[in-house]
């Protein structure tokens, strides 16, 4: 006996092919709500849902959309982010320096996105699975992006997680949370 799925090149259930997105009224709302933040030039906000939700596909189509009018960089896995958070940040935006000296990677960083940011804005770093990063590398990309100093950040900062994120960041950071916007389920 064949099924649908017999039919298809690949398994929707095993693919991460935007044709088998499924787009509820809730991930429509969730999507337009994040584009809105990718447009705004808001410096620090926060995208949540359930674990399952379907939060890193509308990040994803979200970030391709808006990549074609803004500098946004995405790092899905805060490993490196945690070691070397200027690397991280600089391969995130598509400018990996290779190994080095984090002053020197920090430097770079802050040169390359104050010549970008003369021209058009500052740009976006998106975390998904932000709610994996320790205090420490949350601090330390806020000190590179230089949020709540001076005329304005070099780059704004979207996490991406579980709900919990939200009260996390709010008891650690309670005067820099900007808006939310949450996936339901």
């Amino acid at each position: 006996m064949t099924t649908a799925t017999d039919a298809l090149p690949e398994s929707p259930f095993q693919s991460s092919d935007p044709r088998y997105d499924y787009w509820s009224a809730a991930h429509r709302l969730a999507f337009e709500q994040l584009q809105f933040v990718l447009q705004s030039g808001l410096f620090f906000s926060v995208f949540s849902g359930d674990v399952g939700a379907g939060k890193s596909t509308v990040l994803r189509q979200a970030v391709t959309l808006a990549q074609s009018r803004a500098l946004i960089g995405v790092v899905r896995h805060g490993a490196m982010l945690s070691a070397t958070p200027a690397r991280a940040v600089l391969a995130a935006f598509g400018a990996d320096p290779g190994p080095g000296d984090p002053d020197d990677h920090a430097s770079l960083l802050q040169r390359s996105l104050m010549a970008v940011g003369s021209d058009g804005g500052a740009g976006t770093l998106v975390i998904d699975d932000a709610h994996r990063l320790g205090s420490g590398a949350l601090q330390a990309l806020l000190h590179l992006s230089g949020i709540g100093v001076g005329e304005g950040p070099l780059f704004r900062l979207v996490l991406a997680g579980p709900p919990e994120i939200t009260s996390r960041l709010w008891a650690d950071l309670p005067g820099l949370m900007g808006p939310t916007v949450h996936l339901d389920a």
